[in-house]
């Protein structure tokens, strides 16, 4: 007769699961879309928002969902210098509660 933690068998598989925010529920975006250039970029990043977009701050991901810069000002650019080549999500956050998402690539 069979045990019940043999009964089937088979493979197992494990998958990551990236949790990006601090688990609150979050507005996406609904307004005109704010310019991101240039992509891929080296050294600045570039932003133009819209003008009743209402910036509150911005937050820069990587793909396994660490936060590697956060801010609430910045001017006509993000420096990303610093940033270790690869891809990463930029998040905008305006004063509504909105978030506005975008992928760009560091070079």
């Amino acid at each position: 007769e069979p045990d019940a933690c043999n009964l089937y068998e088979g493979e197992a598989e494990d998958y990551s699961l990236i949790i990006v925010g601090n688990g609150l529920a979050l507005s996406e975006w609904d307004g005109p879309s704010p310019d991101l250039y240039p992509n891929p970029a080296n050294d600045r990043l570039f932003l133009n928002l819209p003008l009743d977009f209402g910036f509150e701050r911005y937050r820069i991901i990587t793909s396994a969902g660490t936060t590697v810069l956060e801010a609430k000002d910045f001017d006509d650019y993000i420096k990303i210098a610093g940033l270790v080549k690869g891809s990463y999500i930029i998040e905008l956050h305006n004063t509504s509660g909105q978030v506005w998402r975008s992928n760009f690539i560091k070079n």
